[in-house]
């Protein structure tokens, strides 16, 4: 193989691994978050209404690598999309939904 297909493929790994972890951290934040607001407003203590804030940095910094990382993978996933019709109504189908591996199973080159 030539480098700028391996290349390719470790960048959609990368790309794929911090996608799958983001979404999930900024959904399991949110709530984190209103419950450290909530203690903030109704003890009226300072401590919590800090620890909100910083989470909420954290939050927006999460959901902005979130995008940035879907975006690409967007492009990586379309490359495949001949492939995904030809296995359309297919017991493959799942397996490759399941292990998200398209572009190491079909590379375009």
């Amino acid at each position: 193989m030539d480098s700028a297909l391996i290349i390719h493929r470790v960048h959609f790994a990368l790309a794929m691994m911090f996608h799958y972890i983001l979404p999930q951290l900024t959904m399991g934040l949110a709530p984190l978050i209103v419950v450290l607001k909530t203690f903030a407003i109704v003890n009226n203590d300072e401590n919590y209404n800090t620890a909100a804030r910083f989470w909420a940095r954290i939050f927006g910094l999460n959901f902005a690598l979130g995008v940035v990382t879907g975006i690409p993978m967007e492009f990586h996933l379309s490359r495949a999309n001949s492939y995904i019709r030809r296995l359309r109504n297919s017991r493959r189908l799942v397996a490759c939904h399941a292990e998200c591996g398209f572009d190491l199973k079909f590379p375009a080159s």
